[in-house]
């Protein structure tokens, strides 16, 4: 599991760095911390659907953990495009 987890972990960690070097991540975003906290919320959202499938709307899931991931790897002062 663990070579798995790794490869998962570092998708996140590669597509963090690559949106620093665009200027559509903070330079300063704690890059490791914050593609473990995604693989994280991935897992527990599939979890929850498995759970609970009748309660959990996995599409609308993924669009609100997409939004709160962007907002919160912004840059500071990038305008909010809602």
């Amino acid at each position: 599991v663990r070579p798995w987890n790794r490869l998962f972990v570092e998708f996140f960690d590669q597509q963090l760095r690559i949106g620093i070097a665009r200027g559509e991540v903070a330079p300063d975003l704690d890059v490791e911390s914050v593609a473990i906290l995604l693989a994280a919320v991935l897992r527990g959202a599939v979890a929850q659907m498995l759970a609970d499938p009748e309660q959990v709307d996995i599409e609308r899931l993924a669009m609100a953990a997409a939004r709160l991931i962007e907002r919160g790897v912004a840059p500071v002062g990038q305008p909010d495009e809602a």
